[in-house]
């Protein structure tokens, strides 16, 4: 079962927002923000993490170290994010992203 994005408890969104906009202040542009997995499936519970897949041109591929850059940035906006970073061109080449995110996942920018 896949809920709308009215479904989607508010501060959750407005947590992604939020860590956009933290993103970009640290001079990371995000493209795409696109909420994914149990939140989206209508699984989650009260220690299901928040799945974000975070698409920016400014990422270097390496999620590691992708996600190491972001870390402190999204620890401060919400502990129960977990970011998935992907450049440009990796998102559109990645199954998961087609399969998964995309066909599943919320726009949230």
């Amino acid at each position: 079962m896949q809920v709308d994005k009215r479904s989607i408890p508010t501060n959750i969104i407005v947590d992604i927002k939020r860590l956009i906009v933290e993103l970009e202040k640290d001079n990371i542009r995000i493209d795409r923000a696109i909420l994914f997995g149990s939140h989206v499936h209508g699984t989650a519970s009260e220690y299901s993490d928040i799945d974000v897949a975070l698409v920016s041109p400014d990422f270097t591929g390496m999620r590691f170290l992708d996600n190491q850059r972001i870390c402190k940035t999204t620890l401060r906006v919400n502990r129960w994010i977990e970011t998935h970073p992907f450049t440009r061109e990796d998102f559109l080449d990645s199954p998961f992203a087609q399969d998964e995110i995309l066909k599943h996942g919320i726009d949230v920018k």
